[in-house]
């Protein structure tokens, strides 16, 4: 029996591994040798490409997670800003009804009344119940008295404003809304009279108009008089109104700053040429916006 010898294996290292490839149908044969060093860097430059791929992966994942919350946080500050808005313009509102009960009160001679409850729990006016009818007929008399006051004209109202107050209103509205000649001033007649309780500017469709100061986006609104309106509140009670707008740039409860474009000049609603129709009110009394921004004024005035 021969003796097996025993063939001694290659040093690991030196050897080079073969990857044959044959084309079906060419009969042709490629060789394709790789030696062992090529190979582990062949692993690692794999195992460091599919760390990069994860950890890419990871990182947009976590982008793509802060967009969508960046998202609903943006869209509850803008919810927030449209319930703040209305919010304002109830407490407006409330405010218009606390007036109007105060003005009648004083115009009738009524006085406050005092509640009181009686030993039954009830409630009832401490003056008592029992009125006679010629205390009922002079109060009817002073209540249709009130009605008949509360139609006064528009010039009243505005007589009513301080100089304390106008100083506010100044502090808050600067901004001249838009370049233009006026082409129609403020006019508060008596009874009876012209009135305009705005300025017009004149101008071509599509000039910008801008806030004449900073506030929130109130209503925007088609109105069959001044066509596209703009309305913000300046805080304090203090309103201005954009009309005959061609285009609305801005949504209710967003905020403005002054000199912010929040509309385009037109010739919307009742109007026989493109201008702007603008209103300064302070607690829904209007003022001359002359008496306000120093650039509507007169030169004679200024």
């Amino acid at each position: 029996m021969e003796e097996i010898k025993e063939i001694p294996a290659p040093a690991f290292g030196n050897d080079e591994y073969s990857i044959l490839i044959t084309p079906p149908g060419t009969g042709r044969i490629y060789k394709l040798q790789i030696k062992p060093w090529q190979l582990r860097l062949g692993v690692v430059v794999g195992i460091l490409f599919l760390s990069v791929v994860l950890i890419g992966a990871a990182f947009y994942g976590k982008i793509l997670i802060q967009a969508r919350t960046t998202a609903g946080l943006q869209a509850e500050v803008e919810l927030l800003h449209t319930q703040l808005a209305q919010l304002e313009i109830l407490q407006i509102e409330v405010q218009k009804l606390e007036r109007f009960r105060k003005d009648v009160l004083e115009l009738t001679g009524i006085s406050e009344p005092r509640i009181q409850a009686d030993e039954e729990g009830w409630e009832k006016d401490s003056e008592g119940i029992e009125e006679s009818s010629d205390s009922r007929s002079n109060r009817v008399n002073r209540m249709e008295m009130a009605d008949a006051l509360r139609g006064e004209d528009v010039a009243g109202q505005a007589q009513r404003i301080y100089p304390e107050q106008l100083k506010l209103v100044r502090s808050l509205i600067f901004q001249r809304p838009c370049p233009g000649p006026i082409s129609r001033g403020f006019s508060i007649g008596a009874s009876g009279g012209e009135i305009h309780s705005a300025v017009d500017l004149a101008g071509s469709v599509g000039t910008g108009i801008a806030a004449a100061g900073p506030g929130v986006v109130i209503r925007t609104e088609k109105d069959d008089v001044f066509g596209l309106v703009v309305v913000l509140g300046h805080g304090g009670d203090i309103q201005t109104l954009y009309g005959h707008n061609s285009k609305i740039l801005v949504s209710q409860g967003e905020r403005v700053e002054a000199g912010q474009l929040i509309a385009e000049m037109g010739n919307t609603g009742l109007s026989s040429a493109p201008h702007l129709h603008f209103e300064i009110r302070l607690k829904d009394q209007p003022i001359d916006p002359a008496e306000i921004i120093t650039s509507l004024r007169p030169e004679r005035l200024k």
